[in-house]
């Protein structure tokens, strides 16, 4: 029973933050916004600390970390850390030796000796390419081979995308304890709608002189444009005073030759103030910064901006939240660790079958083959075993189908591999690839585990369809259309309200925006004529042939499906032919009609020639308002002489 009670009380306690290089806080803000409790935080600035002691109760130690005991600070589940990124910086030197360059070091050795669950490192993007990626490769190494060894995941990622009104490239460094078994992360996706500046500086006022620098202009500053305007993200907010950009209040400058800008005539040119670089920032507007002017435009400067914070604290609590959960909790493995399970599964099949056929093969090894695998033997036997069976059932029909799998006359190894998901996002929908070099053949297949999805496309005000699906840009009629209800969901979202909030969202926001999709659907074939119907199945079933494989398990049978575009697949050897044909199938050219679906008011249904047939039906991506939604895109039709066939399982 005592047991029980303290686990209980485990379950309770927040999960927890040890800071390095901290600054005044902006990273430990977002954490604490998230949930999280900061409970040790260093820097060597001591305004820095003493702005870091107004709003926080933890522990702010100043001074350098490489003289601070490692036994004074506590272990965490967290450990995080802005470090010293001068060295590293596109704008400034670029020296392997300089010193500020190993101050990591004490970050690695720090994590080796906690060995918390997770640790977030933020840096400039120049860290990516100094040394031509020695450095970056020499701090993932680091990071791997101390202690337990962490799993790290480097993301390259603009601030302006998750709610932050200023373009700031910064590399967010997540790494995983290896036991943790999380093999594979992606950052969170974009918002898909930008804050501007005048929605950041609302309600602020002319500032105090007193709160603005008013430092010389130098030549470096003249160099280029320092003024973004009220509809727009601002540029970077700098950590050197004279260096910050330019109210959007003051005129805009006037290029007078390369390299050399101007100020306008037209009004008063001022920089932000600091308050004004604060919100920018995204620092609660009443934060209050220690120091003189120039020390607090500096931690403002140095900062992660706290949205940006929450993003990161708030998927990292998900992960954390995962490990807390009970075995029996945890029922619903979820769609996409089951499908890349069952792509491991037709692997495995694959291999089985050629080892009984005397073929040699080769496994590729790679990080999405040792996902899969991970996926696959989480999974309990009764499932593995179903899966194996399905897989097995689809490997028979495939022996039909293609004589290259099995004919011991064609020259080289059969190579077999599992691909990553970045080939799907470049256009490659297949996840299985077998391929023999020697005679330039190869064959893909796509695993589906009990779904027949095509495609989740994102929709917000900022988003060209046009132009991500056909490379044809959208109209500025379109534009204008949506814009409306996007700016409805944008002051939903200021509001904090969830889409159950809205009791009428299918007649203020799906149709209207599906009218205007459908409307530009349609101006889009009229310009390009025959080019959209293809470009749009194109878009949707990727740039190579491939099979189609289904598991239905309330059916207990397989699917397969031959999509065979470009005449790659169902090819005869020189001794041996398909005994099934697999057709070549005619993309579509024309839209006979594009409508709602009966009875719905979230669904299109286009239909083209050829039997090809879409769906669209949009969604919101999540519980609460956003001014950003997804379309799920299914194939309704397809041409009578595509090739399905069946095999119930044994």
């Amino acid at each position: 029973m005592d047991n029980v009670k303290k686990e209980k009380k485990m379950e309770r306690r927040p999960f927890t933050v040890v800071s390095l290089f901290s600054g005044a806080g902006g990273l430990d803000i977002g954490f604490e916004k998230q949930g999280f409790k900061v409970l040790w935080a260093n820097d060597i600035n001591k305004d820095a600390c003493a702005t870091h002691r107004r709003w926080s109760d933890a522990k702010v130690v100043e001074g350098d970390i490489g003289a601070i005991p490692f036994d004074t600070i506590p272990s965490s589940d967290v450990i995080t850390g802005g470090f010293p990124c001068q060295g590293f910086s596109l704008a400034g030197p670029r020296k392997i030796d300089d010193k500020r360059n190993v101050l990591y070091k004490h970050f690695v050795n720090l994590v080796e000796e906690k060995q918390p669950y997770v640790f977030v490192a933020e840096n400039v993007k120049g860290i990516l390419t100094l040394g031509q990626g020695k450095i970056i490769d020499a701090i993932i190494e680091d990071f791997s081979t101390r202690g337990i060894g962490y799993d790290v995941y480097p993301s390259l990622v603009n601030a302006a995308d998750y709610g932050v009104p200023q373009d700031r490239y910064r590399v967010i460094l997540i790494g995983f304890r290896k036991d943790m078994g999380i093999t594979k992360y992606q950052f969170p996706e974009p918002f898909g709608y930008k804050i501007s500046l005048k929605e950041a500086l609302e309600g602020m006022g002319e500032p105090d002189p007193a709160d603005v620098c008013e430092g010389a202009f130098s030549p470096r500053y003249m160099s280029r444009n320092r003024k973004r305007n009220w509809d727009e993200v601002s540029y970077t907010i700098p950590a050197m005073s004279k260096q910050v950009t330019l109210h959007p209040s003051s005129p805009d400058m006037e290029k007078i030759a390369k390299d050399a800008w101007r100020f306008g005539k037209n009004g008063r040119t001022r920089r932000f103030s600091w308050q004004e670089a604060a919100a920018i920032q995204t620092f609660p507007k009443d934060m209050v910064f220690e120091g003189d002017l120039t020390s607090k435009y500096k931690q403002i400067g140095n900062a992660v901006p706290v949205k940006l914070a929450e993003v990161i604290a708030e998927d990292i609590r998900k992960i954390l939240s995962q490990l807390r959960k009970p075995k029996e909790e945890k029922k619903d493995f979820g769609q996409t660790k089951k499908g890349k399970a069952f792509e491991y599964a037709c692997l495995s099949a694959f291999e089985q079958w050629l080892s009984k056929k005397g073929i040699a093969w080769e496994e590729q090894k790679s990080k999405a083959l040792k996902t899969a695998e991970e996926f696959y033997m989480q999974l309990d036997k009764d499932t593995r075993c179903q899966m194996s069976v399905a897989a097995t059932a689809a490997v028979k029909m495939l022996e039909r189908l293609e004589p290259n799998l099995t004919d011991k006359e064609e020259k080289g190894v059969l190579l077999l591999r599992i691909q990553e998901d970045a080939k799907g996002i470049a256009g490659d929908v297949r996840d299985i690839v077998c391929e023999r070099k020697e005679t330039n053949w190869e064959i893909g297949f796509s695993c589906k585990h009990n779904h027949m999805a095509v495609k989740h496309s994102r929709l917000s005000y900022t988003i060209d369809f046009g132009k991500q699906w056909f490379g044809k840009s959208c109209s500025k009629e379109y534009f204008e259309e949506i814009e409306p209800v996007f700016s409805f969901l944008e002051t939903c979202r200021k509001e904090k309200m969830l889409w159950s909030d809205l009791v009428r969202k299918e007649d203020e926001v799906y149709v209207p925006l599906l009218d205007a999709f459908v409307r530009e659907l349609k101006r889009l074939t009229l310009l390009h004529k025959r080019e959209i119907p293809t470009l749009l199945v194109r878009y949707l079933l990727g740039k190579n042939d491939f099979y189609k494989i289904i598991t239905q398990d309330g059916k207990r049978q397989s699917i397969v499906q031959g999509y065979n575009l470009y005449g790659t697949l169902n090819k005869a050897t020189k001794n041996k032919k398909p005994d099934n044909k697999v057709h070549l199938l005619k993309l579509p050219t024309k839209f006979y009609d594009i409508s709602y679906k009966e009875n719905s008011k979230n669904t299109i249904i286009v239909t083209c020639d050829g039997g090809w047939a879409l769906s669209f039906r949009i969604h919101n991506a999540s519980s609460r308002v956003e001014p950003s939604l997804k379309f799920d895109i299914q194939l309704t039709g397809v041409p009578q002489v595509l090739h399905s066939q069946i095999e119930p399982w044994e």
